[in-house]
């Protein structure tokens, strides 16, 4: 126990003396026409929003109100940053637990708001979450994989994002 303390406090000093060594450098202006130029591609990334409809790990009814919020949100700062993107990344972990009723949240929440038609999803680990499950919605670790196998969570991954 003491010597992560000791860690601790070392990290916690080395952070502060670091923060006493900033200084600002003045980089000079480079004039070049591509830095004057409109971009030839723009997109905004986001990942790890961790959407979730349907059950508790309990089992009982359930919607996560704050995470469809913190996507709105982002979304809307995306469009009201840029209205004319190229493209949106998702990045991985979409959804909570990988079900059915998870990524339709996903896809509800991004048919209500402006966002780039070109949008590409990455599959994350939470996607894989669904074998963790048994099949009434109860979190089960003790009986994974559940009757879920990995290529039936690819197979929804992709079916639910594919245009």
């Amino acid at each position: 126990m003491r010597l992560g303390k000791t860690l601790w406090i070392s990290f916690c000093t080395v952070g502060m003396c670091f923060s006493f060594f900033t200084t600002r450098v003045n980089a000079p202006i480079i004039e070049h026409e591509a830095f004057n130029s409109h971009p030839k591609l723009s997109f905004s990334v986001i990942s790890d929003i961790h959407l979730r409809e349907g059950k508790s790990n309990s089992g009982t009814t359930y919607h996560d109100r704050i995470a469809d919020h913190r996507l709105l949100s982002a979304l809307t700062d995306i469009y009201d940053i840029n209205p004319h993107q190229d493209a949106l990344v998702i990045d991985g972990d979409c959804t909570t637990t990988g079900s059915q009723s998870d990524y339709a949240r996903v896809r509800d929440i991004l048919n209500k708001i402006p966002h780039p038609t070109n949008t590409l999803f990455a599959i994350g680990n939470h996607e894989f979450s669904s074998a963790l499950y048994k099949q009434n919605g109860v979190f089960s670790p003790r009986t994974f994989p559940n009757g879920v196998t990995e290529q039936a969570c690819i197979e929804l991954f992709n079916s639910t994002f594919a245009e």
